[in-house]
């Protein structure tokens, strides 16, 4: 049986618990503290600031970053390599959020992207 972890790079990486690495070098960070130390390391990259940039200028937001995003949805294949997240602002992330089912969760400030059909 083939498996999807490579538990010599997840041992190189140091990651711990259930987080994994595929043979083709893509994350799963399914525990909180790898999770958690990821989330610094975008932290550090963004200055704290949404890396969001103006399509018109080319300028990038000046609101502070609060939610790190996936570029790809988690859903198709998730992917928690640095390079393929981004720290926008609550107002770029509603914006970026390419899924069209999503509606505003209980207690979201805002109004939602799209509503269900």
């Amino acid at each position: 049986m083939l498996s999807n972890r490579d538990k010599q790079l997840k041992a190189e990486r140091g990651y711990h618990g259930k987080s994994y690495v595929r043979p083709d070098g893509s994350e799963v960070l399914l525990d909180k503290f790898d999770w958690h130390m990821r989330k610094r390391e975008l932290w550090a990259r963004a200055g704290g600031q949404c890396e969001y940039v103006f399509p018109v200028d080319g300028s990038r937001c000046r609101l502070d970053g609060t939610i790190p995003a996936h570029i790809v949805p988690r859903a198709v294949r998730r992917d928690d390599r640095l390079e393929g997240l981004k720290l926008y602002c609550d107002r770029h992330d509603r914006q970026m959020e390419i899924q069209n089912w999503r509606v505003t969760r209980f207690g979201e400030k805002g109004k939602p992207v799209c509503k269900r059909k």
